[in-house]
C-alpha cells in the first residue's frame, strides 16, 4: 500500500467517523459504554510508514499520530519500541488465540472415534497385563 492510499483511507475513515458521530446529551453511563469504539487493528504497512515518518521525517510523534489517525501517542511509542528491540518484523500482525484445530475443535466424528477406540484398546491391552501379573505371581 503506497502513501498516498494510506493517507486516503485515513481521511475516508475520519469523514465517516465524523458523519456518523450525533452528539447525545442525555446518555446515561451504560449507553457510554456500548457505544465505545472498537478495538482499531492497524496494517503492517501504515504502522512501518508511521515509524519510518517519525524517524527520518523528522515528525513529531503528535504530528505522526494525527497524520495516520493513530488512537494514541502511546500506541505509537510501542511501535517505536518494538520497531528499535526488533526492527520491521515486530510490527507485523502477531497472531493470537487458540490455533485452529486445537483441543478438538475442527475433529471429524470419525477421527473421535478412532481416538476412542484406541484409547479403549489401550486400557483393555492394560488391564490384561495387570491381570496376568497377578495370576503369576499368587501362584
Amino acid at each position: 500500500m503506497k502513501m498516498t492510499e494510506i493517507k486516503k483511507c485515513s481521511l475516508q475513515q475520519q469523514q465517516e467517523e465524523t458523519e456518523n458521530t450525533q452528539p447525545q446529551n442525555s446518555a446515561s453511563a451504560s449507553d457510554k459504554e456500548s457505544e465505545k469504539e472498537p478495538r482499531r487493528i492497524y496494517d503492517f504497512e501504515l504502522k512501518l510508514a508511521a515509524v519510518t515518518d517519525f524517524l527520518e521525517g523528522g515528525l513529531t510523534r503528535r504530528e505522526v499520530v494525527e497524520r495516520y489517525d493513530i488512537a494514541s501517542i502511546s500506541t505509537f511509542k510501542k511501535w517505536l519500541i518494538a520497531y528499535r528491540r526488533e526492527g520491521e518484523q515486530a510490527l507485523a500482525q502477531k497472531t493470537c488465540g487458540r490455533p485452529v484445530g486445537a483441543y478438538g475443535k475442527n475433529v471429524m466424528p470419525a477421527d473421535l472415534f478412532t481416538l476412542e477406540h484406541f484409547l479403549v484398546q489401550a486400557e483393555n491391552d492394560r488391564l490384561v497385563r495387570k491381570l496376568k501379573g497377578h495370576s503369576t505371581t499368587e501362584r
